[in-house]
């Protein structure tokens, strides 16, 4: 059976037993309706767009990964029936959702997802623990997205995979004028949002060759960790950034700076000379 066969056969076992899991997924007449005045989305665009928003998953994934938050499952839990050997992780603020998300798990027979209430603004993992981090319709509900972004990408491993999807600001006038008048409101949705702007400016990012270097210096950071047996790379970080001020302030801002600092020299380890050299070096390709 091919996957996506066998998703909308898991589709089918988990049902749509609220009116949110028919929205989400546009599969009942009231869900259609909302996609297509908020979003401006019929069945098969909404289809698409989930498509593309876990695209990021590869078929036969066996690695570690995150979802924050879950919701209510309806749109994950059917892909997880696809990776028997994922180790997969679900985290909701809200236990309701939650406990929706545990129940599919549960219709499907699901062994290898565990779940977790808490914060994306204070994430209660190690250091690049997961393979792939998957956000579906999250970020544009956290209050704190500065917080929930750098949770997020120090959790994921170096070279791992951020996927998923979010509101964006400015597609849509129509979505735009809902969103102010309806949802935020409703406390479902809470500025500010990305933008078409800020989105352009995050692809040009990640494309530029510059990312590619600083992937090089997290890459070193990673071999060192791994050689001192998985040692968390904040740890490395505070070891290297005390030894050059403006590095602490740049890692950590000058909110974070002191603690930082008090933190490094709690440590019982240092960072020999031939690693602080390779973390140069990589610095200096780097640019800085």
């Amino acid at each position: 059976m091919e996957r996506k066969d066998a998703i909308r056969s898991a589709y089918r076992m988990t049902g749509s037993n609220s009116f949110y899991d028919g929205m989400i997924t546009c599969s009942t007449p009231g869900g259609r309706a909302v996609c297509r005045i908020v979003w401006d989305m019929d069945k098969a665009e909404c289809d698409n767009y989930l498509e593309k928003a876990l695209s990021g998953i590869p078929e036969g994934f066996s690695g570690k990964l995150l979802e924050v938050p879950v919701g209510t499952g309806i749109l994950t839990m059917p892909v997880y029936k696809t990776l028997p050997d994922a180790d997969i992780t679900c985290l909701d603020y809200s236990p309701d959702m939650m406990a929706q998300a545990r129940e599919k798990a549960e219709k499907l027979g699901l062994k290898n997802v565990t779940f977790s209430q808490g914060d994306v603004g204070a994430l209660p993992y190690e250091d690049g623990t997961f393979d792939i981090v998957l956000s579906l319709n999250g970020f544009h509900a956290f209050p704190d997205k500065e917080a929930a972004y750098r949770e997020t990408f120090r959790v994921l491993r170096p070279g791992g995979t951020f996927c998923g999807c979010f509101y964006v600001s400015g597609a849509c006038r129509r979505t735009d004028r809902l969103i102010r008048r309806a949802y935020e409101p409703m406390n479902f949705f809470t500025p500010p949002y990305e933008t078409m702007d800020s989105r352009n400016r995050f692809y040009k990012f990640f494309r530029e060759p510059g990312w590619s270097k600083a992937q090089k210096l997290l890459g070193v950071m990673d071999e060192i960790s791994a050689a001192r047996g998985g040692v968390p790379l904040s740890e490395i970080a505070v070891n290297w950034a005390l030894q050059k001020s403006f590095l602490t302030t740049a890692l950590f801002g000058t909110q974070h700076r002191a603690r930082a600092i008090e933190n490094c020299h709690a440590l019982d380890w240092t960072l020999s000379d031939a690693e602080v050299a390779k973390l140069d070096q990589a610095l200096v390709e780097f640019g800085i």
